[in-house]
């Protein structure tokens, strides 16, 4: 089996399409694989995350039979994303490398067994297709720092007051400040 009869449908995954056909594995045997963004997919992954770029992405494992009817993914994923950073927007690169498992099981129609399992955030549904490429960016997504920043940027103290105004404190900024002054008012007139 060649990975061109896998990737049937790039429109579920335009990013990164990476589709394995259940039928196609063998029930005794794992399913090794090892992909990479072309350098085309890389610019639409780091188009998709909103993030300026990724490099040196690799996607590797195995897909392995489980329990007659499932199958178990244990993988490892690198890649070297530049994201802007937060308070200088300049380049900002991280080196990602975890390890990705998980399990696809059939799902039992009328079974509150399998739907309490399917709670586990580690299980997928068992469908015709797995999606390599689309785990591999949901991995992505959880490990990006949400702030990323250069070693030593600070921001700077700022001042919003207009020019001959008190300076606002803590308190003056509070949204409910206001009301907690009347409720703390209305006690008081009791």
């Amino acid at each position: 089996m060649t990975m061109a009869e896998n990737i049937q449908n790039p429109a579920l995954t335009p990013e990164f399409p990476r589709i394995i056909k259940i039928r196609t594995l063998s029930e005794n045997n794992p399913y090794s694989f090892d992909e990479t963004p072309t350098p085309e997919e890389a610019t639409r992954i780091a188009r998709f995350l909103g993030i300026v770029a990724i490099r040196k992405m690799r996607f590797q494992g195995t897909l392995s039979p489980q329990e007659r009817t499932g199958w178990a993914l244990k993988a490892t994923l690198g890649v070297t994303v530049t994201q802007n950073c937060v308070v200088t927007l300049e380049p900002v690169r991280t080196r990602i490398d975890i390890d990705v498992a998980r399990r696809f099981l059939p799902v039992q129609a009328g079974g509150s067994g399998d739907e309490i399992e399917m709670l586990d955030p580690d299980i997928d549904p068992l469908t015709p297709e797995i999606d390599l490429g689309a785990l591999a960016i949901e991995a992505l997504v959880l490990e990006i720092p949400e702030y990323p920043k250069r070693t030593g940027a600070t921001l700077e103290e700022s001042d919003f007051t207009a020019p001959g105004a008190s300076p606002m404190t803590d308190a003056d900024v509070k949204p409910f400040a206001g009301l907690a002054a009347l409720k703390d008012s209305l006690k008081n007139n009791d």
